[in-house]
């Protein structure tokens, strides 16, 4: 039980270390492509389709119009959830801070798993 406490602690004082700016600086934790030209506005525009009450099947913004289920956007990604909660900035730093904790965290109890030793782990 200590080991997995002190796993979890080591996890997140990795986070700290990558993303300081984020923590400390008053940065975003967005990248420059794919966030600020897909990501976003799409993740934006579904959360706010399901809050005004609609199901998102199209999006009018990108070219012509495109179908949003086709496997482009993510209308069933529970990181929606953020989007609807928090600004598309907020939602999305939370959501790479998160997803970074949790394959540090899921990486170690795996290689565990596979009887590594406890620092291994880390590496």
């Amino acid at each position: 039980m200590r080991n997995k406490l002190l796993a979890v602690l080591v996890c997140l004082v990795m986070v700290l270390i990558v993303y300081f700016r984020v923590f400390f600086m008053g940065f975003w934790a967005v990248n420059t492509s794919d966030a600020l030209n897909c990501h976003l506005p799409l993740n934006a525009y579904i959360a706010d389709s399901f809050k005004s009450g609609v199901f998102p099947h199209w999006n009018p913004a990108f070219n012509l119009g495109q179908p949003l289920i086709e496997g482009f956007s993510y209308i069933f990604h529970p990181a929606i959830i953020l989007f609807m909660l928090f600004e598309p900035w907020a939602a999305n730093t939370i959501e790479v801070i998160a997803g970074l904790y949790l394959t540090l965290l899921g990486m170690w109890f795996l290689l565990k798993e596979q009887r590594f030793g406890f620092w291994p782990c880390f590496l």
